[in-house]
């Protein structure tokens, strides 16, 4: 049994994700202020970024945050902590967003009154990977490119909080808003400015290789990612820009989608092999593997600028 104060008596054995949902179910609301602690949950199912959770929200009010089991139950893993410590933190960030909830009620309220000027200041395009997304495809526009599909996203501040809403058409409807247009306004935003920097850290790493085994031929390495550090993967799309990194780098290269984030551009000493494109690939999916941070991965290879097409292609076997 886990008791208030802190105190973990399971300490003998771990438990599961099923008991840890139970403990929450009934404890959750108790780490809340007074007026919300005899309130209902509701658990349901959402869909994310190549995931689905399950979510936890009070029940019977117009606005409620959402706590997720998975990411309770990764960080009793990871960090062994109590749960009653990390329930106190999830308390206190939930009654924080409680009390936004009518102020984020008054701001989605007021866009159906705003103008496409206006509200396109909001829209911004995120990149997911289609294969493990078709449950959150289902619910949202999108467009494809490549094995990637591009969706758009409403977003708003509240306080220090930055938060968003995935565009569907219903919601499109309500605002008065086409397909396209949301997706011209958003282009805009997303792809506006980027920047393009050496990658310092895998520097370092291959002039240590390089003491070691003399002959071995450095590729030019570099980060590019957003302005602002959100959806930095966006890059993908802004012809404009990849076309700039090519004729910095002077032909071809390679993008590895380090996340949603930030691209990795793999320039000069390549040789397009299907060797090299195999051991790119087979170095990602390790990445992945060892990161387990489903909600931020976007592929699972990489791809290749063609110089002369000016064109991105999938490094991969097509099935």
């Amino acid at each position: 049994m886990i008791t208030k104060n802190g105190k973990d008596k399971r300490k003998m054995k771990e438990m599961t994700l099923e008991e840890v949902k139970i403990y929450v179910l009934e404890h959750f609301c108790e780490y809340l202020p007074e007026c919300y602690q005899k309130s209902t949950l509701r658990v349901e199912s959402v869909v994310k970024n190549n995931q689905r959770l399950t979510g936890i929200s009070l029940a019977g009010v117009k606005i409620s945050p959402t706590i997720y089991l998975e990411n309770i139950y990764e960080e009793y893993l990871e960090h062994k902590s109590s749960l009653c410590q990390i329930l106190r933190k999830k308390a206190n960030l939930f009654y924080e967003r409680m009390k936004n909830g009518e102020e984020i009620m008054t701001l989605l309220k007021k866009v159906k009154t705003m103008s496409k000027e206006e509200i396109g200041k909001h829209l911004f395009l995120a990149l997911v990977q289609t294969k493990n997304n078709h449950a959150l495809l289902e619910h949202r526009i999108h467009r494809k490119f490549l094995d990637l599909s591009v969706l758009c996203n409403y977003e708003f501040s509240v306080g220090k909080e930055l938060l968003s809403i995935g565009l569907s058409k219903m919601l499109l409807d309500q605002i008065q808003l086409s397909e396209e247009e949301a997706f011209n306004l958003a282009y805009k935003n997303s792809c506006a400015r980027g920047i393009l920097r050496q990658d310092a850290t895998f520097y370092s790493l291959v002039k240590l290789e390089m003491r070691l085994n003399p002959e071995l031929e450095m590729p030019d390495v570099h980060l590019a990612y957003s302005l602002d550090g959100e959806y930095g993967a966006n890059i993908m799309l802004n012809k404009q820009f990849l076309k700039m990194a090519s004729d910095r780098f002077g032909g071809d290269y390679y993008v590895i989608p380090a996340s949603i984030y930030e691209l990795i551009l793999i320039s000069g000493k390549i040789d397009c092999s299907e060797e090299e494109r195999t051991a790119l690939n087979k170095m990602i999916g390790e990445a992945n593997k060892v990161a387990k941070m489903e909600k931020f991965i976007l592929s699972d290879h990489a791809y290749f600028y063609n110089s002369k097409t000016h064109k991105l292609e999938c490094v991969y076997e097509e099935e």
